[in-house]
């Protein structure tokens, strides 16, 4: 009997909300976000959308709901990221970086590295003999599925919109290792499906370390950081050469990547590389890319479309577990090795033309990148609540008491609320500016308000910022049901005789609302203190942050270009906003 999938069938199809109530909760949403005289012409766009529009595109959302049984959301979720056309790598990929301080006084980098891909490879083969413990949130089974889409599974790059693919299990399964810009085959059981021991995966990664492979200028990897149309014509010329596509085939096949870099001189640079850099040792459509340097600094790039955070971060904590038990694996003494392929790709003089300009290209995006690094030590989630806040909702008052500071106003934040307890869950999203939140922002500088008219305030907004995460965990958020109506007009608008687009999409409180300006997600484990993602508009902020018992790791991204002069004043404007509430808490 399944051990990983027992609860499947137990768990709740997602409900699907009615206009009617996202109606209300919509205005409620859009209203601190806009002007008086916007929130009337908002108003009575969305009244229009009740009467005409609406109530057919809700008919067909009802009938959709009928049709995928389980989940309406996730086939539209899942399109949307493969109907994104620009770059995935700093936009939609996020990585992780691990903390391995404590073990690279003892071990080398090889002997971490090692094994992790060998408890990566069990978790692997645990989920395919559906063995692998079930996930659970305060003892209710989460959803499973995506544990299904994380390994051997590859974003291919098509002309409008991509695809992805997993491929099937096979006996002897493999990684590709990229050192030196080149890949190379490394398989992890033999032919009959033996696993092959970790020891002999340290050994070989050893041998791929000391080899005197050269260093390939130009790597196929580059086609990942290219607009995604962009990346279809270049590796459809790539493919045209039977050999390339039996490497293409290796590739795709593959559990993961692994990246061995060489060293970085500060954690910023490594975590620009875990990102962005070095990007002709990456292949960044892969799932799950492991990369480490020469100094024993590790973490992941992984790629969105298949699994949200939650179920890389369970992985990524069983990882975690077993670097504890590291000395087992070194003791054995064998000097047994896996013998290696290396992946040979013919390019063509166009080809190559193309890939350099793609590097070009994408150091051009690189260099407007900044990465603003905080880790808070002054307090963490303990002290907030000994102070009877939650800290989630404490975290974002600050962060909008930081953004109220920096530029005198509120614009809209993302904040990510996981649905897995349902069928087939991915996320919901909370938009956590409330009336509420606008009131306290606008009063803490004040002198107009005293202390006990303040700290109802306080209450209020952060009540409010619980209660709305409460809406978004019971399906009666507002984002993704309007989107959910959007994608019924642009996929079935001719069915519905429909023949222009509902104006209520084209309007400026919607679009204020949907318009992630600072995009947020709490990311959040022990074992690592640094994760991030690029800003998803073009004149907006990524912001990370891990609530920990006594400390916030916390950063900031966005473009130079757009916020040079504003990301500092605003990181340091978090920072300052953190001790103020706290101290005016307490």
């Amino acid at each position: 009997m399944s051990k990983t999938f027992e609860f499947q069938e137990q768990l709740t199809s997602l409900p699907l909300s009615n206009l009617n109530e996202a109606s209300i909760n919509f205005l409620d949403w859009v209203e601190p976000l806009v002007t008086q005289d916007q929130f009337n012409i908002t108003k009575k766009n969305l009244e229009r959308f009740l009467i005409k529009d609406g109530p057919i595109l809700e008919k067909k959302l009802i009938e959709w709901s009928a049709q995928n049984e389980g989940n309406w959301l996730a086939p539209l979720w899942k399109d949307m990221y493969l109907d994104i056309r620009d770059p995935l790598v700093i936009d939609v990929n996020y990585f992780i970086k691990l903390i391995t301080n404590h073990l690279k006084v003892k071990y080398t980098s090889i002997d971490i590295a090692g094994v992790i891909i060998n408890k990566l490879m069990d978790i692997y083969e645990s989920i395919e003999s559906e063995t692998f413990e079930v996930e659970k949130a305060r003892d209710i089974p989460m959803c499973m599925s995506q544990y299904k889409q994380m390994f051997k599974a590859t974003r291919i790059p098509k002309e409008n919109r991509d695809e992805y693919i997993v491929k099937a299990k096979s006996k002897n399964n493999h990684i590709i290792v990229m050192f030196k810009n080149n890949m190379i085959k490394v398989n992890l059981s033999d032919a009959s499906g033996k696993k092959y021991s970790c020891k002999m995966i340290i050994n070989t990664l050893n041998n791929i370390l000391n080899s005197k492979i050269q260093k390939n200028d130009t790597s196929i990897g580059l086609i990942t950081t290219a607009p995604r149309d962009q990346a279809y014509v270049v590796l459809n010329d790539i493919l045209k050469i039977e050999k390339n596509k039996e490497s293409f085939e290796i590739l795709k096949d593959a559990l993961f990547v692994v990246c061995i870099d060489e060293s970085s001189k500060t954690s910023y640079d490594f975590a620009m590389s875990l990102m962005a850099t070095n990007e002709n040792n990456r292949y960044f459509d892969k799932s799950l890319q492991l990369i480490f340097n020469e100094e024993g600094d590790f973490g992941f790039n992984l790629e969105h479309t298949g699994a949200d955070a939650s179920a890389w971060i369970n992985v990524i904590n069983k990882i975690n577990e077993e670097l504890n038990f590291i000395d087992k694996y070194i003791e054995d003494k064998s000097l047994e090795s896996i013998q290696t392929e290396e992946l040979t790709w013919e390019l063509s003089e166009t080809v190559n033309m193309q890939l350099h300009l793609l590097k070009r290209d994408h150091h051009t995006r690189l260099e407007n990148i900044h990465l603003e690094i905080n880790h808070f030590e002054n307090f963490g989630a303990k002290k907030i609540k000994s102070l009877k806040y939650s800290p989630d909702a404490f975290l974002h008052l600050s962060l909008q008491l930081a953004q109220y500071r920096t530029f005198n106003k509120l614009r809209s934040t993302y904040e990510a609320a996981n649905m897995r307890t349902y069928l087939n869950g991915r996320t919901e999203c909370n938009r956590p500016i409330s009336n509420e939140v606008l009131d306290f922002v606008k009063a803490f500088d004040s002198d107009d308000v005293d202390s006990s008219k303040l700290k109802d305030l306080m209450g209020s907004a952060c009540q409010k910022h619980s209660s709305r995460i409460k809406d978004c965990l019971g399906s009666n958020g507002v984002e993704r049901y309007f989107f959910a109506m959007n994608k019924m007009y642009t996929l079935f608008s001719d069915d519905l005789d429909l023949k222009e687009k509902p104006s209520f999409f084209e309007d400026e409180g919607y679009k204020e609302l949907t318009y992630s300006f600072i995009s947020t997600s709490r990311i959040e484990s022990k074992h690592f203190d640094l994760c991030g993602f690029g800003p998803v508009v073009p004149d907006g902020y990524g912001f990370w942050y891990n609530l920990l018992e006594n400390q916030i790791d916390m950063n900031l991204t966005t473009r130079k270009d757009e916020n040079i002069d504003n990301v500092k004043v605003f990181g340091d404007a978090i920072v300052k906003a953190l001790n103020d509430l706290a101290e005016f808490a307490s």
